[in-house]
């Protein structure tokens, strides 16, 4: 197996994805996916360029040098404000309660002045329980 059929089944096993809903998206079938990710099949040029082509979960794109040769992040980096659209986009997709809206839409309000309060908070809330900020996938 070559590290490129490696790094389709990490890939595919991130996201979380069957074979069946990785190849959906790929406009492939299952068995398709198996044998690429077993390296019975070879990946094409044009495989990669769908695969990094393809907007999977929370608005990210597959990086193709690390898809290519496992180099850097697995995603392509986004600019901050689209990583914010990604977080919220992420948080609705999950059927957000009532309290967590509340919370978005108060933020969302808040005054340039009234930031520095809620860094402070979290600060303490974070050191408290001496953990680091929850990811994306934690909120």
């Amino acid at each position: 197996m070559s590290g490129m059929n490696e790094r389709i089944t990490r890939l595919r096993k991130s996201l979380g994805l069957t074979m069946e809903d990785f190849g959906a998206k790929l406009g492939i079938r299952r068995n398709t996916v198996s044998q690429l990710e077993s390296g019975t099949n070879r990946v094409t040029e044009r495989m990669i360029k769908s695969i990094c082509a393809v907007t999977w979960q929370g608005g990210r794109k597959v990086s193709e040098s690390w898809l290519r040769t496992g180099n850097g992040d697995m995603f392509e980096q986004l600019a901050p404000e689209d990583e914010l659209i990604r977080c919220l986009t992420e948080i609705q997709h999950r059927d957000p309660t009532a309290m967590q809206l509340r919370f978005i839409r108060a933020v969302a309000k808040l005054p340039p002045s009234k930031w520095g309060v809620i860094e402070e908070l979290m600060t303490e809330c974070f050191r408290l329980d001496d953990s680091e900020p929850p990811s994306p996938k934690e909120l």
